[in-house]
Order: structure tokens, then C-alpha cells, then sequence
């Protein structure tokens, strides 16, 4: 049977998850891109679902990154990228196919509901909304479309990829869809099991592609707030004296992301790691250090 849609998932110490996603895709094309995790997620895809082809990075390659090494393997007209801790049914996969069917003009994606209003709705159909952005844990693109824009940009680890493709989407005159009846129950944060380690490192990430993002597009004001915020506000509540431990580690991680931009360090490693300074932490937790 032919199919219009490969499945594209980006994991990292997803394992808990993948086994009941990859049962939900079965009979359809899946990518999984996994970011060198630790947690035995190769090694289940490997054993428990041979059909799935699977990419592992020898480094945690960031989101956007290994979302595009997914959809260079994609061969059907559509891809469906999916959050590890994001659940759709197989009737929805169809019902968001259908409604990709009835566009004939210049689109990117279709996104589902996954719970978060999306930006700048105008009603087209019953079914449709034309937006200017929706949350990342979804998407269904047409892969004409994503190619032609270039993908997510490379320059990100984490956070910002999809506002920063909307954006240029919006450039490009190519429409966004809302498809408010299509229902995916998103269980946010939990794709990675937290610990105070890894949400440093998410919030170092945030603050340096936050600004990133402002002084691409040219978002003068908000690139001064959060320089400000994360810089000036953060370093006096440093020097002040918070004692709440996690509390402490994200504002140093919100302080070391600012400075760390503005020197130019990047977000990535030349090997494709992530920037040292952004996982210090998370390396000494597995060192047994922290």
C-alpha cells in the first residue's frame, strides 16, 4: 500500500515512551533520529521494531539538527514529526492526511491540537485555521515545502526551531494550518527524565537561542529585555544570595548563556555536541561529580 506519510521522531532517553508510539505508527514509514541516548532506546528500536529506521547520533545532535537528518530520508509527500511525549491515534494521522489532500496552495505544515492556542488565528474551513505559528510537539509537513525553505536551522540545539521556521515560513508566503478538531495529548517534559542537571542545560539553551532568534530577525527590543533579565537581573539575584539550590543552578545557567553569546561561542561543539559550557553539569552528574 502506497503512503503519503513518513513519521520523523527526534529522541533523547526517550525509551520509556518510543514502545508505545512506534506500536501506534505500525504500517507506516518511521524515522526515529536518536540523539546518543543512554537509556537503551537504540537498542529497543533495534530489537522490537526492525522495521523502524533508525538513526544514531554518536553525540545529542539538538532538535532541529537531527529533525532534518530525519527528513532527508523521508521519500512520501509528507512528514509527520512527533515529540516523543506527544500521542495522536492512527485515525488522526489519516484525518490530518485528509486535510493536507485539500490544500492547493503553497503550505508548510498542519499542525493538530495539542492543548496551546496557536498565533494569529483566521478561520478558513470548519476544520482549518490559517496561523502564524504553533507550538512544536506536531507537525504534519509537506516536504516540497520544508525542503524549498531550507529546513530548521542548524545553528540551534534546542528551543526556537520552529518559531524561527514559522517566521521564515511567513516570509516565504507559504501558510500554516490549525487543525483544531485533530486532538494530540502532549504529556510536556516528559520525553527526558528531569534532574536539576538537565534543566540547566535546557535553560542555557533557551536564553542563548532566544537571542539568537531576536538578533536574526532583527527583534531589537525583546534581544535588550532578555539581556537584561539574564544578564543584569539574574547576576544581582546571584550576588544577593539565593539559597534554593535549583533555583541557583538556572539562574547561573541563565547568566552563563548570555555571556556566552555575547563572546560568540556557539551553540555547538565542532564535533556536534552540544557547547561544553551548556552540559558541564550533566557531565558531572554522569561522572558521578554532581
Amino acid at each position: 500500500m502506497q503512503q503519503d506519510t513518513t513519521i520523523v521522531i527526534v529522541s533523547y532517553n526517550s525509551a520509556h515512551l518510543l514502545e508505545e508510539r512506534l506500536r501506534t505508527y505500525a504500517n507506516r514509514p518511521v524515522i526515529v533520529v536518536d540523539n546518543a541516548s543512554s537509556d537503551g532506546s537504540s537498542e529497543l528500536i533495534s530489537s522490537s521494531f526492525p522495521e523502524v529506521e533508525l538513526i544514531e547520533n554518536a553525540v545529542n545532535s539538538g532538535y532541529g539538527r537531527a529533525a532534518n537528518m530525519g527528513f532527508e530520508r523521508v521519500t512520501t509527500p509528507y512528514a509527520l514529526l512527533m515529540n516523543p511525549d506527544a500521542r495522536i491515534t492512527a485515525e488522526g494521522i489519516g484525518d490530518l492526511e485528509a486535510e493536507a489532500r485539500g490544500l492547493d496552495d503553497d503550505w508548510l505544515f498542519v499542525a493538530p491540537n495539542i492543548g496551546l492556542d496557536p498565533e494569529a488565528r483566521v478561520r478558513m474551513t470548519p476544520t482549518l485555521d490559517r496561523i502564524r505559528m504553533a507550538a512544536g510537539a506536531a507537525y504534519l509537513f509537506d516536504m516540497e515545502s520544508f525542503r524549498r525553505l531550507g529546513g530548521f536551522d542548524p545553528n540551534i540545539f534546542l528551543f526556537f526551531e520552529e518559531t524561527d521556521l514559522c517566521r521564515r515560513a511567513c516570509a516565504a508566503n507559504l501558510d500554516m494550518y490549525y487543525a483544531h478538531s485533530i486532538l494530540v495529548e502532549h504529556e510536556i517534559g516528559t520525553s527526558t527524565h528531569r534532574t536539576i542537571a538537565i534543566e540547566s542545560m535546557r535553560k542555557w539553551h533557551y536564553n542563548w537561542s532566544r537571542l539568537y532568534f531576536y538578533r536574526k530577525h532583527r527583534l531589537w527590543g525583546q534581544f535588550l529585555r532578555t539581556l537584561w533579565n539574564n544578564l543584569v537581573v539574574a547576576g544581582v539575584r546571584l550576588r544577593i544570595g539565593e539559597h534554593d539550590e535549583r533555583k541557583v543552578t538556572v539562574l547561573r545557567a541563565r547568566h552563563s548563556s548570555v555571556r556566552a553569546f555575547l563572546s560568540g561561542l556557539p551553540a555547538f561543539q565542532p564535533s556536534g555536541a552540544p557547547c561544553a559550557e551548556s552540559t558541564r553539569l550533566v557531565d558531572e552528574e554522569r561522572s558521578g561529580r554532581g
